[in-house]
């Protein structure tokens, strides 16, 4: 389940946000990448899930019209339709780190005693 943040869900965090005039600061100091806050944390969601503001995203990228990419930290727990939408909104970059970290961990705990560059063979071809 996902819940659309809106100003007046959470009044206290909207502050935490990306708005308009953090867009400009950071486009002017010459970036390639935004990474805009919308709803989206580091770490794992609490039972609600991902809390995401989505309209506020789709201005982002209106308002950056063009001029950088946008990336999404924080989209492990993000469902498939969730990483859909916020594509659609003019995410190019979804971070999901923790969930490549899992698949090796789960391989390096089935393979502990090979050797390392054989284990990195067996991750690479998926064994």
């Amino acid at each position: 389940m996902v819940m659309v943040l809106k100003d007046s869900f959470f009044p206290p965090l909207i502050a935490l946000l990306t708005s308009p005039p953090d867009v400009e600061n950071f486009l002017t100091a010459d970036i390639d990448i935004l990474a805009p806050s919308i709803g989206n944390i580091r770490g794992d969601y609490g039972p609600l899930g991902p809390q995401l503001d989505f309209d506020r995203l789709k201005c982002i990228n209106k308002q950056i019209n063009g001029r950088v990419l946008i990336a999404l930290h924080g989209t492990n727990d993000f469902t498939p339709e969730v990483m859909r939408r916020c594509i659609e909104a003019g995410a190019v970059k979804l971070n999901v780190n923790k969930l490549l970290l899992e698949c090796w961990d789960v391989q390096l705990r089935n393979n502990a005693g090979l050797p390392f560059m054989r284990l990195i063979e067996e991750v690479a071809k998926g064994g």
